[in-house]
């Protein structure tokens, strides 16, 4: 692999004649030389995969607050029906 003065790097690279022309099509539209959309398409390619993972650690966290909330409301529910149980014993008392 062959380096120049301006930090790129050079080599050969095959690919399938149907990825090729997908990629010309994609050069030709976006105003791109086909090595601008070559390098284009992996950045975004690369910028995906961090992307992918932060929604992972996200999807992650949400879980976590999830089984909180979760908690926090089978408490309450438990406290309701405390309340409830015990205002139904006040009542009946009240009632004789």
């Amino acid at each position: 692999m062959a380096n120049d003065e301006s930090g790129y790097s050079y080599f050969r690279l095959r690919i399938p004649a149907d990825l090729k022309a997908k990629i010309e099509a994609a050069a030709q539209e976006s105003g791109r030389s086909l090595n601008g959309q070559v390098l284009a398409s992996i950045q975004a390619a690369l910028g995906q995969e961090d992307e992918i993972e932060s929604l992972k650690n996200r999807i992650s966290e949400l879980f976590v607050m999830n089984a909180e909330m979760q908690r926090q409301i089978d408490r309450m529910e438990n406290d309701i029906s405390t309340v409830r149980e015990v205002g139904g014993m006040h009542e009946g008392n009240f009632g004789r």
